[in-house]
């Protein structure tokens, strides 16, 4: 009888233990890929606040999502178009209250508290073609909870350094919020437990 107790209670072991695994390399590889470049210190804080900037392998997040998840901004490759504001043009697949306020120099930036329903929310900035010091597109990603705050172009002119008009601003959304994540996870392990009890 011990030894069929010993044996049931590796094999369950061995479940979790797999189970465990499985979990760890889940999370570990949600989050890599060929990310794109990190961006330099001069126009890392053209939008406020934010988690981070990164920069495309091209001038344009179109076509949209594929640019953005082709150059993993942010580690990640399953970004959602959301919306686009085109001065002063508005084009949404999935309304967050994207709202920019000023011109294509600078100006401020709101969005819908909609982080209830998404895990990473990141704005694209697009510059004006020709001649800029930044050719790429630049990505920013929000601090998780900001609704609002300002944006100055991160593009300028090669020849004389005078700043250069924003295109457009692109917002995209991933993921769902974690704790809904975390919460699924213990109840599946919580699933585990009671079977291993019953």
């Amino acid at each position: 009888m011990n030894r069929t107790l010993l044996n049931q209670s590796l094999f369950l072991h061995r479940q979790y233990s797999f189970l465990f695994l499985a979990i760890i390399v889940q999370f570990a590889f949600a989050q890599t890929g060929n990310a794109g470049t990190v961006c330099s210190a001069g126009i890392a804080n053209n939008l406020t606040a934010n988690n981070g900037c990164e920069t495309g392998s091209t001038n344009n997040d179109n076509p949209i999502p594929g640019q953005v998840n082709a150059d993993t901004m942010f580690g990640f490759s399953d970004w959602v178009f959301a919306e686009k504001f085109e001065f002063p043009v508005v084009d949404e697949d999935i309304d967050i209250g994207l709202t920019i306020t000023g011109g294509d120099i600078s100006g401020t930036w709101s969005i819908n508290n909609v982080w209830g329903s998404f895990q990473d929310i990141m704005l694209i900035l697009k510059g004006g073609s020709g001649n800029n010091t930044q050719e790429e597109y630049v990505g920013y990603l929000l601090v998780t909870g900001d609704t609002s705050g300002a944006y100055t172009t991160p593009f300028f002119n090669a020849n004389n350094g005078n700043a250069k008009e924003i295109s457009h601003v692109s917002a995209y959304v991933r993921g769902v919020p974690e704790p809904a994540t975390w919460m699924l996870l213990g109840l599946a392990l919580g699933t585990l437990s009671l079977r291993r009890a019953g």
